[in-house]
């Protein structure tokens, strides 16, 4: 075996046979390989991935209430979103809103502050391997502000 080397390709003498090998086409090669491998691995990790979004909704005598659920994987986020469509809305601005919300697989309380005025966004529920929220179940919310009370079901948005 004989081998000549340039430096833009090798040939290699086997008996009668000869190879030859051009170093940019073996980086172009494995340049492409690589890149198509890449693609493929990442279609097959987002593939596994489903995504699903589910909104619930609710109209009380004062508030306007959204939950969004994102279950992805083995992970939910729920997120309330309460907007104030009351009489006094003068009043109520800058004002400390409580909730709790009771499902099938669990609760969560907390308070915060109306932002703009009449909206308040929290983020209720985050949880990795836990039992998700069905399209079917309801959220039953309670909201308190101003020495008031008001609390309404809150049904998959179809």
């Amino acid at each position: 075996m004989n081998i000549f080397t340039g430096e833009e390709f090798e040939i290699e003498i086997y008996g009668n046979m000869i190879v030859y090998y051009s170093i940019e086409r073996v980086v172009i090669v494995f340049k492409k390989f690589s890149t198509t491998l890449l693609l493929v691995l990442l279609l097959l990790i987002t593939a596994c991935q489903t995504q699903k979004n589910v909104t619930y909704t609710t109209e009380g005598d004062n508030w306007i209430a959204k939950i969004d659920v994102m279950q992805t994987g083995d992970k939910e986020i729920q997120s309330l979103i309460l907007q104030y469509q009351g009489d006094d809305l003068e009043s109520i601005g800058g004002s400390k809103i409580k909730y709790h919300i009771e499902t099938d697989t669990g609760s969560s309380s907390g308070t915060g502050v109306l932002r703009k005025g009449v909206v308040l966004e929290v983020e209720v529920g985050n949880c990795s391997g836990c039992a998700f929220v069905q399209e079917d179940d309801e959220f039953i919310l309670t909201v308190e502000w101003d020495e008031k009370i008001e609390s309404f079901t809150l049904k998959i948005d179809k």
